[in-house]
């Protein structure tokens, strides 16, 4: 994942933290951003697996992953897995894209090649 990527993720969760069901009013935007990033770093980290699958790693692994938010694992997780729901979305969307540019740029290869026959002998 590149890093323009992450860096529009950390705008968009900073910008719509506030929105989300879980979160309580008054809530500090540095309180969430470490569980927005623990889940979109686990998304990455493990795209084929479920966040179930790994939320047992995730709980024990989240003391040290939180830095300076005061979030406890229960609240971090409902951001967390937020985070991971969407960055799926979003890995998903990208090779749905990335098969649609290989597929076009196949179909032109096969184009050019066909109308250039010659040339390959």
């Amino acid at each position: 994942m590149d890093s323009r990527t992450l860096d529009h993720e950390e705008a968009f969760w900073r910008t719509q933290y506030r929105s989300r069901p879980y979160v309580t009013y008054g809530a500090r935007v540095d309180d969430y951003l470490p569980a927005y990033r623990y889940g979109i770093d686990a998304s990455v980290q493990f795209p084929d697996r479920s966040f179930a699958d790994i939320e047992d790693t995730l709980s024990r692994n989240w003391i040290r992953a939180r830095g300076k938010s005061s979030l406890k694992w229960t609240k971090a997780r409902l951001a967390a897995q937020d985070a991971w729901e969407r960055m799926g979305h979003i890995i998903a969307a990208l090779k749905v894209a990335a098969a649609a540019t290989a597929e076009k740029e196949g179909r032109e290869l096969v184009e050019r090649l066909a109308q250039a026959p010659d040339k390959l002998r």
